[in-house]
């Protein structure tokens, strides 16, 4: 019986697991680009526009961590 309870615990994990990478595939990323952080003010840093702002990617870590 434990045979089949791992198995099906293995199959579950295996479509869990298709559905995150196919979620993440389908979100639009704005591309890094040279600018200025519009929340730390980070100066000539690469940047990527999230929530209406430029982040830097500390500045989106945290936004991230947030959620």
């Amino acid at each position: 019986m434990a045979d089949q309870i791992d198995q099906a615990n293995d199959i579950a994990e295996a479509h869990t697991r298709r559905a995150v990478r196919a979620a993440i595939s389908r979100v639009d990323y704005s591309p890094l680009v040279d600018g200025d952080c519009d929340v730390c003010g980070d100066e000539a840093v690469k940047v990527r526009r999230v929530g209406g702002k430029d982040r830097c990617t500390p500045c989106r870590a945290k936004l991230e961590k947030s959620r």
